[in-house]
């Protein structure tokens, strides 16, 4: 059987735990992690043995073939497997994807915001940088990047990444940032202005309006801590963002928590 036959004889799931052996993960620990039992797992291996003619899952794992899918198509199948909450799914095809081309900016900022989701958030932070470091037009990448340093009680960092959107051409993502610089400095008047025109934007993109919920968020917080409603000391209320200073609540995730309430 040739590399193309091949590709064709596994099924996508089959793929899937393929992937998954060559990290040497057990069968145990696929059937936990995939939602399905250990028998069915077996059944899987067993198959994935005979189709690629392998002694044993090692054999399985490292022999080499054409991939199932091509760089687009696995883009296509993360993205919608992102959108319905699969964050595995979404995590296998983006890796896989990378097999193909290290370097695709937009496959490494989608899986870190895969491991943000799964509170890895040192790795979302290397991999949002090494996106943005390869592609600096992505500027949702740059934006989210500055939240999770926020969250993550990095303010310094994050004010340089969003500064670095305040010239962009997106208006509603620009005051966005602006906000978010003036925050950061305590200016909570600019700050509260920039977010209220923001939120009063049309905006019909899924992704911009996911975040405008967030946003609505962070200006209550920050109205309430410029109108001395917090009932905090000055101290805390001198970081009035979700998540800033050690905050036990993720500013970052809560976008993709507003994305799911919008699906």
């Amino acid at each position: 059987m040739n590399d193309t036959q091949v590709s064709a004889a596994l099924t996508p799931r089959q793929e899937e735990i393929r992937l998954m052996l060559r990290q040497g993960m057990s069968n145990k620990m696929i059937a936990a992690v995939l939602g399905i039992s250990e028998g069915t797992v077996k059944n899987h291996v067993t198959e994935i043995l005979r189709v690629l003619n392998a002694n044993n899952r090692t054999q399985a794992a490292q022999q080499q073939h054409s991939e199932l899918y091509d760089i687009d198509e696995y883009l296509h199948l993360a993205m919608h497997a992102s959108s319905a909450g699969d964050i595995h799914t979404a995590m296998t095809h983006l890796k896989q994807l990378l097999q193909l081309q290290p370097g695709h900016a937009l496959a490494i900022y989608l899986l870190a915001t895969q491991h943000a989701e799964i509170g890895l958030f040192e790795r979302a932070i290397k991999g949002m940088r090494a996106a943005i470091a390869l592609n600096p037009q992505l500027e949702m990448a740059r934006f989210q990047l500055g939240l999770l340093l926020v969250d993550r009680g990095r303010p310094a960092e994050a004010k340089e990444q969003f500064a670095g959107l305040t010239g962009i051409a997106d208006p509603v993502l620009k005051a966005y940032s602006e906000a978010m610089v003036a925050v950061i400095e305590g200016d909570l008047q600019r700050g509260i202005e920039r977010l209220t025109w923001s939120l009063g934007q049309d905006v019909r993109n899924p992704g911009m309006q996911a975040l405008a919920g967030l946003m609505r968020r962070v200006l209550e917080r920050v109205s309430a801590a410029a109108a001395g409603e917090t009932g905090k000391t000055n101290s805390t209320r001198d970081s009035p963002v979700p998540g800033a200073g050690g905050s036990s609540e993720e500013l970052f995730l809560g976008a993709y928590r507003q994305a799911g309430e919008q699906r």
